[in-house]
């Protein structure tokens, strides 16, 4: 089955953009999956740390989604969607399933955010990457798969979500540690989830040198 869907949707980008939309896919998974991975950044937090108040969002409605949410999430945000979200629309499809929520931010009467959340760390994407699932538990979380639609941006409204994730976990469920992601380069992401409370965690996976100079070699072949 699931070779049959690898197959299905290599054909739809054939359909879609020709072998040169083909090999640009080829060389953006082997990219990431080679060098980009490994430069990823992880946070946790310890609930019973967190102790931020939740402020008062104007015009902007914070709350959990609902499996009947699903199709006005698809109507509102997924036009706005890139490539680079083809990943969590298999998550938005399974709000309301065991262990898996969604928390969305609404204005005027339309959904502008998402932020998935992974009640089960040691059930969620976290392990698709190269952390070290020996530092996970059954109590530990991780949220992650987070977009809000371009016009929407600047609001604050993804540290407001976080901070009524936060809340919700602690405060609703026996979860003791949520784990993050947070690319290298996003320096106003690290500094928020660290005022927040967060902290890195160091004692993970890292690349090699040669995995580093492997690629080198697929971003030049890339631009050919």
């Amino acid at each position: 089955m699931y070779i049959l869907k690898k197959i299905r949707y290599i054909l739809f980008i054939l359909n879609r953009g020709g072998l040169v939309a083909l090999r640009s896919k080829i060389f953006d998974y082997l990219q990431y999956h080679i060098y980009e991975k490994w430069m990823l950044l992880y946070f946790e937090i310890d609930l019973k740390d967190f102790c931020f108040s939740l402020p008062n969002m104007n015009n902007i409605i914070i709350r959990q989604a609902r499996k009947e949410d699903i199709c006005k999430i698809k109507l509102d945000i997924y036009p706005h969607l890139t490539d680079k979200q083809n990943f969590d629309m298999r998550y938005i499809d399974k709000i309301g399933t065991k262990d898996i929520l969604c928390f969305v931010a609404a204005k005027n009467n339309k959904f502008v955010h998402y932020f998935m959340v992974f009640k089960s760390a040691l059930e969620s994407p976290l392990l698709q990457t190269p952390f070290k699932k020996s530092l996970l538990s059954q109590c530990d979380a991780f949220i992650g798969y987070i977009f809000t639609v371009p016009n929407s941006r600047g609001y604050w409204i993804c540290p407001q979500v976080t901070l009524n994730i936060l809340d919700y976990l602690k405060n609703h469920t026996n979860l003791k540690k949520v784990f993050l992601i947070v690319d290298d380069d996003i320096l106003g992401a690290r500094n928020f989830f660290t005022r927040i409370g967060f902290n890195e965690v160091l004692n993970v996976n890292s690349p090699s040198f040669i995995l580093r100079w492997i690629r080198l070699i697929i971003v030049k072949f890339k631009g050919w």
